[in-house]
């Protein structure tokens, strides 16, 4: 293993380790819906594509569109990007819209306040948007009215709903479109950190962190041998849970990636005893700047002893070959 990176350093590749892809969410759901709103509109006509994320906010949400720099070299894109008044921003472009304004708001927050279910990702193509879920098959009959009550209102059309393919599978897809960067990281918890009110769960277990909520805390579907050792631990099925919680270093990370506006596809952290590992998967165009987000971290958060243990390229790790 490396030393933790400072700001300074450019790391392409660390020593091998394996990253290993959780599989306690059997079910999959692919929607794809044909848009109504003026950016789609555009999109189609200028066959624009663009990776999303959608971040809640206490007024509704927001859904922000990365595009690539080299679409001001046509004139139908730099037309697309003066029309939504894009910044540019870490080697890409971005156009902010509100969830309200797209039309997204109800149909997505009522999908992922369902219990267990994830957003793996989101992305707009030709004027129509693709969201691909992962869930707990104990929830396949809220997550189908729901589906059919969203359908009844709003033209979606299912592309896939069944057994989860894999994260393997489902990653690789959009690593073929998206390229995709793996991050581990680690840190020792201060004993206060894994007390029953900062850590309702216990001190073992694996958590998928859900979209991102409009205040700092972390909400995440958790996959656990022990009972939970409160009660604000949401029971999904046997071994899964729902909470939330909130701990100074990711409430610091989460501050700092609404600053750079990070898109993460996968955000998957392991307890074990006071050990804990992150491993974040993020579009390959925000380069370094995870890194040095966890840098400013280490400095700040002297005593969790943060460090980098890998990052690669998605179809470099050697936990998905």
């Amino acid at each position: 293993m490396y030393p933790f990176a400072t700001e300074n350093v450019i790391i392409s590749h660390c020593e091998f380790i394996q990253v290993k892809l959780p599989e306690f969410l059997d079910s999959e759901l692919v929607i794809l819906w044909e848009g109504n709103n003026q950016i789609c509109h555009l999109s189609s006509r200028y066959g624009i594509k663009s990776t999303c994320e959608i971040f809640r906010e206490s007024n509704g949400g927001e859904i922000v569109y990365y595009l690539p720099t080299d679409l001001d070299h046509d004139r139908d894109g730099a037309l697309f990007l003066k029309e939504f008044s894009a910044e540019k921003f870490e080697g890409m472009y971005i156009v902010r819209r509100s969830l309200e304004d797209e039309r997204l708001s109800v149909a997505f927050f009522d999908f992922v306040s369902i219990p267990s279910v994830i957003l793996v990702s989101a992305s707009l193509n030709s004027g129509v948007y693709k969201f691909v879920f992962i869930f707990h098959n104990s929830v396949m009959e809220r997550v189908s009215s729901t589906l059919l009550e969203i359908s009844s209102k709003t033209p979606l059309k299912i592309e896939y709903l069944g057994r989860s393919r894999g994260l393997h599978y489902i990653l690789g897809k959009i690593n073929e479109t998206v390229p995709l960067l793996v991050m581990e990281s680690s840190g020792i918890a201060p004993e206060f950190e894994i007390t029953q009110e900062r850590n309702p769960i216990g001190g073992n277990w694996t958590r998928i962190v859900k979209p991102t909520l409009y205040d700092e805390s972390i909400s995440a579907v958790y996959k656990s041998e022990e009972i939970p050792v409160s009660n604000l631990a949401l029971r999904v099925a046997e071994g899964i849970y729902e909470a939330r919680t909130y701990n100074p270093v990711t409430e610091s990370l989460k501050r700092e990636e609404r600053k750079h506006w990070l898109a993460h596809t996968m955000r998957i952290h392991n307890l074990n005893g006071r050990l804990l590992t992150v491993t974040n998967i993020f579009p390959e165009s925000f380069g370094n700047t995870p890194i040095k987000m966890l840098s400013d971290a280490s400095e700040k958060f002297p005593d969790w002893k943060i460090r980098i243990n890998a990052f690669r390229k998605f179809n470099e790790n050697p936990a998905t070959s």
